[in-house]
């Protein structure tokens, strides 16, 4: 039995240090909160995912090993329950389910976030998907982002096409004209995805409320 006990304690440091693993993103349970955020407003939508998915890597294996554990405790005799070999293995099981906690935590903050981030390539169906589940506010919360970047892009465009109207007839034909032209298609693109995945929230809004102040100018 003291062999055993010995294993289960191996097994569970083994445990412990998983989803920590090299090569992936990295996962911290002690990462504070306020520290993700401000880290995540940098992170396109894919690297999102790719933390949001170690994160929860790292929980299933955490549950893995803390359930075996706490199977190896039930399995074991009252006799031996009571020996200081049972109490430290309960507790070594009890900081396992301390540190799935303090995981699924930050990986709901990052799937949070990769919900509500502007994305002009997220596909319509899983926008659909998202907000099925979201409540109200946050759906308008969503939009109203939406709504600021496409505002900021055609802010932008209306600047780059003021630099052109600027320009003088020989310059027109020249590198940097084509340079800012090529700017104005690549935002114009942007802004009609964009406009498109703001529709789906608006849609959503206006099922149950007016979504009149989101309507662009």
């Amino acid at each position: 039995m003291a062999v055993r006990r010995a294993c289960v304690s191996v097994l569970l440091l083994v445990f412990v240090a998983l989803g920590y693993g090299c090569g992936g993103p990295k996962v911290d349970e002690k990462k504070p909160v306020a520290e993700i955020r401000t880290e995540a407003q940098k992170m396109t939508s894919r690297e999102l995912r790719r933390v949001a998915d170690a994160y929860g890597e790292a929980i299933v294996e955490k549950r893995d090993a803390v359930d075996d554990l706490r199977d190896r405790l039930e399995d074991l005799k009252p006799e031996e329950i009571v020996n200081q070999g049972a109490a430290t293995l309960k507790k070594d099981a009890d900081t396992v389910a301390t540190s799935i906690a303090a995981l699924d935590e930050r990986q709901k903050l990052y799937i949070d976030l990769l919900q509500t981030k502007v994305d002009e390539d997220k596909p319509i169906t899983q926008i659909e998907a998202e907000i099925a589940a979201m409540p109200q506010e946050k759906v308008g919360a969503v939009a109203k982002a939406y709504r600021d970047a496409i505002l900021k892009r055609r802010g932008e465009v209306a600047d780059l096409n003021r630099r052109l109207g600027e320009m003088k007839a020989e310059e027109k034909s020249g590198s940097e004209a084509g340079k800012i032209a090529k700017k104005i298609k690549t935002l114009q693109a942007s802004d009609g995805a964009l406009c498109e995945r703001l529709a789906v929230y608006v849609k959503r809004l206006g099922e149950k409320g007016d979504p009149s102040a989101l309507a662009l100018p």
